[in-house]
C-alpha cells in the first residue's frame, strides 16, 4: 500500500502556520514512503514568500499559485493524470465549494483519494461530499498530530512526529544582514487584531525588557500591516535598541533575525510557529480559542495562557474578548499580565 499514490498534494490558504504544519506533513509522508513521493501545495495566496521560506531546503515540495498561470502549466495536467493522495488540512470554517471542486480535479484517476476533516462550522456541512475519506478532527489532541492520521490512509508508517524546520543547513548560508549583537525578537501582531496586548502594554513591556541588560536590544517583525502598530509601541525609544523590520525583510532575512535571536516573544500566529520550528527559545502569549494551534510541540516554547476569565470552547466558536481603551482583546491573552510575561522573559534570559 505504500507505493499506491504518485503524488501528495495538499493547499494552502497562505497562512504561515498552517503552511509550516502541511510541509512538515509532507516530509513524514516522503521519508515513509519507499519511493519518495514528491509533493505539490497549491497556495491561494504568499506563494512567493511561501517558496522563498523554504528555498531549495525542501526540494521535493513544489508550491503552485492558484492563478491562471499557475493552473494552465503542464505539471497540473501530469497531476491530474495521476493516482494522487491529496490532504486538506482543517479549516473550523470548511473549504469554499470552488475549492474543493478544484482539489477533486486530482481524484478523477482510479485509485486517488481526497482526504479531509469534518468541519466545526455548520457552513462546512457539504465538504464532506467531496471527500473520499472523511477524518474527525479532534480538538484534544495537536493540530499536527491530526494531520499525522491522515497517513494512515496511504498505509504509511510516521518516521517523525515532532514539528521541525529542516532548514539548518539554508539558514547558516544566508547573510547576516544589519542585525547584529543580542537581540531578542518580538513579534507582537496577528492576523485577528484582538489576539495582541494595547500598545501602552507592549511599550511598558519592552521599556521593562531594555532595562534588564543595556547590551541587549529589541527586534519587531511582522508584515507590512504590523509596521505603524509596532512604531506606536516604540515610540520615542532608543532607535538603537529598537528597530522596527515589521514589512521590510523578506523571507530568507525573517529566517536568519529569527535565528541569531537569543529568544524570540510572541504572540500566537504563523511567525511563532516559525520560530517554534526552528527550535528556540520562546515566551508566546497563547489564547483558549483553538488551543491545539499553540506552538507546544517546541518544548523550549513557554506558552502564557489566562483562563480565570475565559469562556472559550476551544473551536473557535466563541469569541473571548474583553473591551480595553475602546477596542476588542483576547481575554485570554489580555488577562495575562506584564509582570507574568516579563518573569517569564526573564526566566529565559537566566536573569
Amino acid at each position: 500500500m505504500t507505493n499506491k499514490f504518485s503524488n501528495f498534494l495538499s493547499v494552502s490558504s497562505g497562512v504561515i502556520g498552517d503552511f509550516l504544519m502541511t510541509v512538515n506533513l509532507a516530509e513524514n509522508f516522503y521519508l515513509s514512503s519507499g519511493e519518495k513521493i514528491k509533493t505539490t501545495i497549491f497556495a491561494s495566496r504568499n506563494a512567493y514568500f511561501l517558496e522563498e521560506l523554504l528555498g531549495d531546503g525542501y526540494p521535493y515540495i513544489k508550491i503552485v499559485p492558484i492563478n491562471f498561470k499557475g493552473l494552465i502549466s503542464s505539471h497540473i495536467f501530469s497531476l491530474i493524470l495521476s493516482k494522487n493522495l491529496v490532504v486538506l488540512p482543517m479549516l473550523f470554517k470548511g473549504y469554499p465549494f470552488k475549492s474543493l471542486f478544484f482539489m477533486k480535479l486530482f481524484c478523477l484517476w482510479p485509485g486517488s483519494c481526497l482526504v479531509g476533516f469534518s468541519g466545526v462550522s455548520p457552513y462546512s456541512w457539504y465538504n464532506k461530499f467531496f471527500y473520499t475519506t472523511e477524518i474527525v478532527f479532534d480538538l484534544k489532541r495537536e493540530f499536527f498530530d491530526n494531520l499525522l492520521a491522515t497517513l494512515n490512509i496511504a498505509g504509511l508508517s510516521v518516521s517523525f512526529s515532532i514539528p521541525r524546520l529542516h532548514l539548518r543547513q539554508r539558514v547558516e548560508s544566508l547573510a547576516a544582514g544589519d542585525v547584529e549583537g543580542k537581540y531578542i525578537v518580538f513579534h507582537v501582531a496577528a492576523s485577528r487584531p484582538r489576539r495582541t496586548l494595547p500598545v501602552k502594554r507592549w511599550s511598558s513591556l519592552v521599556n521593562d525588557v531594555l532595562a534588564i541588560d543595556d547590551s541587549i536590544s529589541i527586534v519587531f517583525t511582522g508584515s507590512p500591516a504590523d509596521s505603524s502598530f509596532v512604531e506606536q509601541i516604540i515610540g520615542g525609544k532608543d532607535s538603537q535598541r529598537c528597530k522596527n523590520l515589521a514589512g521590510k525583510i523578506n523571507a530568507s532575512a525573517l529566517l536568519r533575525v529569527i535565528d541569531r535571536a537569543i529568544l524570540y516573544v510572541g504572540v500566537d500566529t504563523g511567525i511563532t510557529h516559525l520560530a517554534a520550528m526552528l527550535e528556540k527559545e520562546m515566551v508566546v502569549l497563547g489564547h483558549n480559542e483553538s488551543p491545539t494551534w499553540l506552538p507546544s510541540y517546541n518544548k523550549k516554547a513557554l506558552i502564557l495562557v489566562d483562563k480565570s476569565e475565559c469562556v472559550c470552547k476551544g473551536d473557535n466558536s466563541v469569541r473571548c474578548t474583553r473591551s480595553y481603551d475602546g477596542r476588542e482583546y483576547t481575554k485570554c491573552m489580555l488577562g495575562v499580565s506584564n509582570e507574568k510575561i516579563l518573569a517569564s522573559i526573564r526566566q529565559k534570559l537566566s536573569v
